[in-house]
């Protein structure tokens, strides 16, 4: 009987594996969003003084959000401003940056539009 009897003082630190889960379920990290560098080292963006003939980058996030858009946005850059190439690229991960490929292609482009599909 000796064996089987355990004092509660034993049990104090002791947690149930629910408890442990609830407790971390319920922990907080707060992440800083703001960028790491300066941000007086961004400079704009060259403002393009036409559209005619241009090349345009779309880059999606690769979420089917941004599909139907995208599809609007290049029928109108067409049609309505002439340009001559609108390129359409998707992330590899929506939530990572631009691949490097897709910005050394960039650079190959008069505009770059970003978008997301949430």
């Amino acid at each position: 009987m000796d064996n089987d009897y355990v004092s509660h003082n034993s049990l104090k630190d002791t947690k149930v594996p629910e408890q442990q889960q609830l407790e971390d379920a319920m922990s907080l990290e707060i992440l800083d969003p703001t960028h790491e560098t300066d941000i007086r080292n961004f400079t704009l963006a060259r403002r393009l003084e036409r559209l005619h003939g241009v090349t345009i980058g779309i880059v999606s996030n690769g979420k089917i959000g941004t599909e139907p858009f995208f599809d609007a946005l290049e029928a109108n850059f067409v049609k309505e401003f002439d340009v001559a190439k609108v390129v359409r690229r998707s992330k590899s991960n929506y939530s990572a940056p631009a691949d490097t490929y897709l910005m050394e292609e960039a650079k190959h482009w008069d505009a770059f539009i970003a978008g997301i599909g949430d």
